[in-house]
C-alpha cells in the first residue's frame, strides 16, 4: 500500500508500506465477516490473501517485518517498528485460517519469536517501539503520540480470540 494519496489517487509518498498491507489484509476480512454478505466475503478473502502475500516481501529471514520500501531506490528500511510486528502476526494467522497453509502459520510464529527476543522489555515490561538491524532497542520512547499499546494489545486480543476457535 502506498499510504498517502492526493484527492485524485495520485501517490503522495515515495514509499510502500508493508505494515499497512498486512494490517489491511486482516481488517478487510473482519469487515467482510461483519457485513455478512457471502459474495463480498468471498471476494475479500481472495484480496486478503493477495495483500498478505504482497506484504510477505517485507518479512525478513529473522521473522521481523520491515516497515517500508523506498519506491525509487528499492531500499527497505533497516530499523524495525513495533506495530508492523503485531500486524504481521494477526495478518499471517488470518491467512492461515483462510487457507490452512502452514507457511502462514510459520510466518506468524517466526515474527512472534522475533518480538519475544527483540521487542519485549524483559526488565521493565512492555515493548520497545523500535529496534535497529541487529535487534538492539532504539532510543525512542516506549509510549507517546504514535507509540502506544494499541497494535500489540489488539494483537494479543486477536490471538486469544482466534486460538479460542480452534
Amino acid at each position: 500500500i502506498i499510504p498517502f494519496m492526493l484527492r485524485d489517487w495520485t501517490p503522495a509518498s515515495g514509499f510502500y508500506s508493508y505494515g499497512h498491507d498486512i494490517e489491511c489484509s486482516w481488517l478487510l476480512e473482519e469487515t467482510a465477516k461483519i457485513l455478512g454478505d457471502q459474495v463480498i466475503k468471498a471476494r475479500i478473502s481472495v484480496l486478503s490473501l493477495k495483500l498478505a502475500d504482497a506484504a510477505a516481501e517485507g518479512q525478513r529471514n529473522d521473522g521481523s517485518m520491515a516497515t517500508e520500501k523506498d519506491l525509487k531506490s528499492g531500499e527497505v528500511t533497516a530499523e524495525r517498528s513495533w506495530w508492523e510486528q503485531s500486524e504481521t502476526i494477526v495478518g499471517c494467522l488470518n491467512a492461515w485460517e483462510l487457507t490452512q497453509n502452514l507457511k502462514y502459520l510459520g510466518k506468524a510464529m517466526a515474527c512472534s519469536k522475533y518480538i519475544s527476543e527483540h521487542f519485549t522489555d524483559k526488565k521493565n515490561g512492555g515493548w520497545y517501539s523500535s529496534v535497529d538491524p541487529s535487534g538492539t532497542p532504539g532510543k525512542t520512547d516506549k509510549a507517546g503520540f504514535w507509540v502506544c499499546p494499541y497494535h500489540n494489545g489488539r494483537m494479543c486480543l486477536e490471538v486469544i480470540e482466534r486460538a479460542g476457535k480452534l
